[in-house]
């Protein structure tokens, strides 16, 4: 193997080769059966196996990278010896890394930014659509496409949840601004009560939203009462479930940014 021309190596050679680790060990002269030994070799055959070059950049081949990551950090490093001599090009690799980490680190602040900001794109979006149509509606709420009410409905659990827990923080600043005896805080107490106003208003027409829309598309005993005549979709549906599909894309390339960071260390 150690003969066998870089541009001639394939995986298949490779599997065979890892195939048999006695026959490596000079036919078992040099092999005591070391269970270390089995293992390394376990893994150079699963890797071996799984590799796919076409697939080489892609996601397809996690499960092969992890294999050669353990193989390079239980088996190959610890046996790896640095010398005074070779500082200088360890401090170089390190420095390296650390570029690499900044890049990481860099694009994920960036991507998350742009998360940020198309959330809060979607979520005025969102309240627009809660405000100008009538999810009071039960009629109203079936001419509408499911593929928008599915996400619709999604997004407003998640967001009643959130409203929910302002009102609890709402509810204890009231409390903390009533018993207040610094004059100053008088203005606060309305404000703060201004708030719940508001807040209780958008958990309002939420729910009414959110069980309509479960009428529609999850209680298939409501669903028999009516027949649905569905329309076709608004340019503002159409957006909405288009930038709902633009946060999950940009939540997607985060975690994959997040797994590239945690794996290169």
């Amino acid at each position: 193997m150690h003969a066998t021309p870089l541009f001639d190596l394939t995986p298949g050679k490779l599997s065979t080769y890892y195939h048999d680790k006695e026959k490596i060990f000079r036919d078992g002269q040099l092999y005591d059966f070391d269970p270390n030994v089995d293992e390394m070799f376990e893994t150079s055959r699963n890797i071996s196996r799984d590799l796919n070059p076409d697939l080489i950049d892609k996601e397809g081949n996690r499960k092969c990278y992890e294999e050669l990551l353990k193989l390079l950090h239980v088996f190959v490093l610890p046996e790896v010896c640095f010398y005074p001599k070779d500082r200088t090009v360890v401090e170089t690799v390190l420095s390296e890394i650390e570029k690499v980490h900044a890049k990481i680190e860099e694009d994920i602040e960036y991507k998350g930014r742009m998360k940020k900001n198309t959330e809060n794109s979607l979520r005025k979006l969102r309240n627009k659509i809660l405000q100008t149509e009538d999810f009071s509606s039960q009629r109203y709420v079936a001419s509408l496409q499911d593929s928008f009410l599915k996400v619709f409905l999604q997004h407003l659990d998640k967001e009643l949840r959130t409203l929910n827990e302002s009102l609890l923080q709402n509810e204890r600043e009231i409390k903390l601004y009533r018993d207040s005896e610094i004059k100053k805080d008088s203005s606060k107490l309305e404000q703060a009560r201004t708030d719940r106003d508001g807040i209780l208003e958008s958990i309002t027409k939420a729910t009414i939203a959110r069980e309509e829309i479960k009428n529609v598309v999850l209680r298939s005993h409501v669903k028999k009462r009516f027949s649905r005549t569905i329309t076709k979709p608004s340019d503002l549906h159409e957006l909405y479930v288009e930038v709902s599909k633009r946060v999950d894309v940009l939540s997607g390339e985060i975690k994959e940014k997040i797994y590239a960071k945690n794996q290169s260390f």
